[in-house]
Formats: structure tokens, sequence, C-alpha cells
């Protein structure tokens, strides 16, 4: 009787030890909680590299709202005031839907943004339009809870219209429609808050 008494303890000991091993396995394994900050903001530094400059293709800065762990809302902006030679304006902006997979400090994630793009500078005399659609392709890097490194790569479908603004003639717009690859070299630093 003592005997059956003795493993009865044992038996529970290592049911007890053995649930707090699989509690801390699971902790240590588990991927990071991405949703932990509901907003993001970040810059994407490829503007400050003259050899990755993307201004036409990626955005200065971008925020993210986090609806759940796996999707979010996206905006993004760009506004260059050209030099006194050139005297132009050039505003470019964005607004997706991303949805990702979080696996341990990465997360990779697809998307669709809807862009527009207004460029005009008087050294050509001409005004530009872009309106466009572009799904894309990204990865982030988790740093820790408030700081991250992501990348991404869109195809995109852009029409073009163009204004010739020193004359009235019927030739004065014409426009274009480009498929072709963006956001290449785009290194965005976000902080989550």
């Amino acid at each position: 009787m003592h005997y059956l008494k003795q493993n009865r303890r044992l038996f529970w000991c290592l049911v007890f030890c053995m649930s707090f091993s699989n509690l801390g396995a699971q902790k240590k394994d588990a991927p990071l909680n991405f949703v932990e900050y509901k907003n993001e903001i970040g810059i994407d530094f490829s503007y400050f590299f003259s050899l990755l400059h993307t201004s036409d293709q990626s955005y200065l800065v971008n925020y993210k709202r986090h609806l759940t762990s796996k999707d979010a809302l996206r905006t993004g902006l760009s506004v260059d005031v050209f030099s006194k030679e050139e005297n132009g304006r050039f505003v470019n902006f964005k607004l997706g839907y991303e949805r990702g997979k979080a696996i341990t400090s990465w997360k990779l994630f697809y998307g669709m943004d809807a862009s527009y793009r207004f460029i005009q500078s008087n050294r050509g005399s001409y005004l530009t339009h872009c309106y466009g659609i572009e799904p894309l392709l990204g990865v982030r890097y988790n740093l820790n809870k408030h700081f991250s490194l992501s990348s991404e790569i869109k195809l995109n479908f852009h029409y073009f219209t163009y204004y010739d603004l020193t004359t009235f003639a019927e030739k004065s717009f014409s426009d274009e429609f480009r498929i072709y690859i963006g956001s290449v070299g785009m290194i965005l630093v976000s902080y989550h808050f």
C-alpha cells in the first residue's frame, strides 16, 4: 500500500513538472506577437542613399494600422519640392491593405495598394497624373518590440496622363499604361506603438 502511494506521488509530480516544461517550451518557440502595438510608422531610408533612390516608386513616410495579427491597413506619402532650377512639385500617395504570417521574429506579407502621383515641373512645362494598382510581396524583421526593418517588391500597373502646359493645342494631352516592377531597394525602418 505504501508503495502505491509513493508511485502516485511520483506520477503526479512528473505530470506537474512536465506541464511546466511544456509551457516553457511553448513560450520559447511561439512567434512574437506582431499586434502588441496597433500602430506602426516608418521611414524609407533608401531616400537617403543615392544608389538606392526610388522616389517615384517608394514612399518616404509610411503608416500601418494593424487590425489583427494578420491584417493591416497601410498608407504612404512622399512630397518633394524640386530645386530652384526645376521649380516643380512631386506628390505621391498610397492607400492599401496587407495580410501576413508571423514566423518567430519574421513576418512575410502580401497585399495591394492603390496609388496616386502628381508631378508638375516648369522645366519641361508639363503636368503628370498617375493612377495605379500595386500588388506586393514583402518581408519584415522585428528587431525588438518597438522597431522593425522591412522591404517589399511591387508589380505596378500604372496609368499616366500628361499635359503640356505651354500649348492649348489638341496634342497637349497624352496618356499611356505601364506595367513595371517597383519598390526595389526599399529599406523601411518602423517604430511600433
